[in-house]
C-alpha cells in the first residue's frame, strides 16, 4: 500500500513514498523530479542512495554537499584522463524503470554522509530527508550494509574484485563462467 507524507521544511519539500514491494507506480513521478535536477532518495538492491540526473552539475554538486563531501573530487573524477568509471544496473525494478525512463544516466551513491554506516531503512537517515525532493521507502532492505560488489575489469581476460559487497559469490560465479580468471597480481 502506498503512502505519502508531506512536509515543508524552507524551500524543500520532501515526500515519502512507499515503493515496497518494488513497484513502478511512481517511475513516471521519479523521472520528472530527476528532469527537474532534484535530488531524491530511492532504495536499491543494495542500499539507499541519492540519486538525480548524472548530467546535472547542480544536481551532482547538491549530494556532495549532503554527504559532507569535497566536491573538487567530483571534478577530478570527470578528467578524461581517469582510466576507469563504475557502472551499475541495480537488481530493482523501481530504480532501473526511472533509469530507463529518464533516457539518462544517474548518479547514485550510498545515502549516508561521508565515513557513515551505509543505509538500509529510512528511518536511519530521518536527519537528511529536507535535502531531498522525494524519498522513496521500498522498507529494510535484505542485502545489508555491505554495498555493491566492485569489479576491476581493467586487464583482459582477468577480474579483480576491489570490494566485497554484497553479491561477490554470485559475481565470481558469473565472471568465471564467462572463463574469466581471477587477477592475484596486485598491481
Amino acid at each position: 500500500m502506498a503512502w505519502s507524507l508531506e512536509k515543508s521544511n524552507g524551500n524543500v519539500e520532501t515526500k515519502v513514498v512507499s515503493v515496497s514491494p518494488a513497484t513502478e507506480d511512481y517511475a513516471e513521478e521519479t523521472i520528472e523530479v530527476i528532469k527537474a535536477e532534484k535530488v531524491i532518495t530511492v532504495p536499491t538492491d543494495t542500499l539507499y542512495g541519492f540519486a538525480c540526473d548524472a548530467c546535472s552539475a547542480e544536481a551532482v554538486n547538491r549530494i556532495y554537499e549532503i554527504k559532507g563531501r569535497d566536491s573538487s573530487i567530483l571534478e577530478k573524477s570527470l578528467n578524461p584522463g581517469l582510466e576507469s568509471i563504475g557502472v551499475r544496473v541495480p537488481d530493482y525494478n523501481f530504480i532501473r524503470a526511472v533509469a530507463h525512463g529518464s533516457r539518462s544516466a544517474l548518479s547514485l551513491t550510498s545515502t549516508n554522509l561521508s565515513g557513515q554506516p551505509s543505509i538500509i531503512n529510512i528511518k536511519d537517515f530521518e536527519n537528511l530527508w529536507e535535502h531531498c525532493a522525494y524519498v522513496y521507502d521500498g522498507g529494510i532492505l535484505p542485502a545489508g550494509r555491505a554495498g555493491s560488489t566492485m569489479v576491476d575489469l581493467t586487464k583482459l581476460g582477468k577480474y579483480k574484485i576491489l570490494r566485497p559487497g554484497s553479491a561477490k559469490e554470485e559475481t565470481v560465479a558469473i565472471l568465471e563462467r564467462l572463463s574469466l580468471l581471477e587477477d592475484g597480481t596486485g598491481d
